[in-house]
């Protein structure tokens, strides 16, 4: 990995951390970001929801996994779920919530000279499961734990093309073109 790259890692992870703290305060959930590290989602006994969002820029590709428990789902869903739909309500918000963790990351990354686009968010819920990417070793868990709702774990995994190159100071970035919203 060449020094353009290490130095975007650092960055980029800095990012997902910062909007993903930023994100689940927004919707009532103070998390802190525990640890960083190889092992998979530690989802014990509690059924949770797994998010598995893609993305991209000049390149470089890869993609985020969310391990969230349904109680932190509940504890920060905007609306009343309906005891009927429960599952598929939540299922729904965790994609929005992958949706806005990429959206506020794209912003961050932005500033840093580079345009994220992102694809679309699946979910599997359940109990337990093994999340696992084609290059292993790859990625990176990070653990955040809550004090007022249960944290969360959130898996980065990239690649890099040859020719990947980073120069933060030296792009022009105009923040109105895109028109951003983050809620």
């Amino acid at each position: 990995m060449d020094s353009d790259q290490k130095r975007f890692d650092r960055v980029f992870e800095a990012a997902v951390v910062a909007s993903a703290l930023e994100l689940f305060a927004h919707y009532g959930a103070l998390l802190t970001h525990e640890r960083c590290g190889d092992g998979g989602p530690v989802n014990g006994d509690d059924q949770g929801i797994v998010v598995v969002i893609g993305f991209s820029c000049a390149r470089m590709r890869g993609s985020l996994t969310i391990y969230a428990p349904l109680r932190l789902l509940e504890t920060t869903y905007p609306l009343e779920a309906s005891p009927l739909t429960r599952l598929l309500d939540l299922e729904d918000w965790a994609r929005e919530v992958g949706n806005q963790l990429v959206g506020r990351l794209s912003v961050q990354i932005k500033l840093q000279g580079l345009r994220l686009a992102s694809g679309l968010p699946s979910t599997v819920s359940g109990r337990d499961y093994k999340v696992a990417t084609g290059d292993a070793g790859t990625g990176q868990w990070h653990t955040f734990a809550g004090a007022s709702a249960p944290g969360c774990q959130i898996r980065i995994d990239k690649c890099y093309e040859s020719g990947f190159c980073w120069e933060p100071g030296n792009l022009n970035v105009d923040e109105s073109e895109d028109g951003l919203k983050i809620f």
